[in-house]
């Protein structure tokens, strides 16, 4: 990806998801460096192994640099649990001695609709905060259906089917998109019609039954 390679189903696990696929796009035109952590060694601790990785691939490097850190859940928990476990971010400031501004989008998800359509709450400010050893807490209620549109499709079939879009650039003259992540993705039921935002760009559009099966495809043209 560093060299402007689009993500693929091959890329990882997370980023098979076409919002997480579209952050990679957005970074990549941002000229960020993506840099892996996960640890792949079954004999160390995953939360060490992931620290030493993070730091030896960036500060390690350059102690300016300036490090994104996309986590799930509890990793970015900057105390150890109720169960005594050390997580990552811990493992950061205790023993590379840097103190990572953590913001949690995830443990407050239960009070997502709360948002409006976002909230940032400072974690020493809650009540609870002390269960939620981060520095800010997020609730997001920012709805995924796009508030304007300038492309739709309508079921025709007498099944459920899943529209998936492309970007043409990222699946040739070939038109070879089956290991490729879609921008757009969503389901229809028969007789529905879903609407997107495309962007001005060609567009590939995949339609694909239950079973995975592509009943359709045909291109997009620009949209302006």
């Amino acid at each position: 990806m560093n060299k402007g390679q689009p993500p693929t189903i091959h890329t990882g696990f997370y980023t098979k998801d076409p919002q997480f696929a579209e952050l990679i796009r957005v970074a990549q035109n941002l000229d960020f460096t993506f840099v892996s952590y996960e640890n792949t060694d079954p004999e160390k601790n995953r939360e060490r192994a992931q620290a030493s990785n993070l730091f030896n691939k960036t500060f390690a490097q350059n102690d300016s640099a300036r490090v994104l850190v996309l986590a799930g859940w509890d990793h970015i928990l900057e105390k150890p649990d109720s169960n005594g476990k050390h997580w990552l971010a811990h493992i950061l400031r205790q023993e590379y001695n840097l103190d990572p501004l953590t913001i949690s989008q995830s443990h407050l998800n239960s009070y997502h609709s709360l948002g409006k359509p976002v909230a940032l709450l400072k974690s020493s400010k809650l009540k609870s905060g002390g269960r939620y050893p981060v520095d800010w807490l997020l609730l997001n209620n920012i709805p995924l259906k796009e508030k304007s549109s300038n492309f739709s499709y309508r079921n025709p079939h007498n099944q459920k089917v899943q529209i998936a879009l492309f970007l043409k650039s990222e699946i040739g003259t070939e038109k070879k998109f089956h290991d490729k992540i879609p921008y757009r993705t969503g389901l229809v039921a028969p007789g529905q019609t879903i609407e997107f935002k495309l962007p001005k760009k060609q567009s590939y559009m995949a339609i694909y039954n239950e079973e995975g099966r592509v009943l359709s495809e045909k291109e997009i043209q620009k949209q302006y």
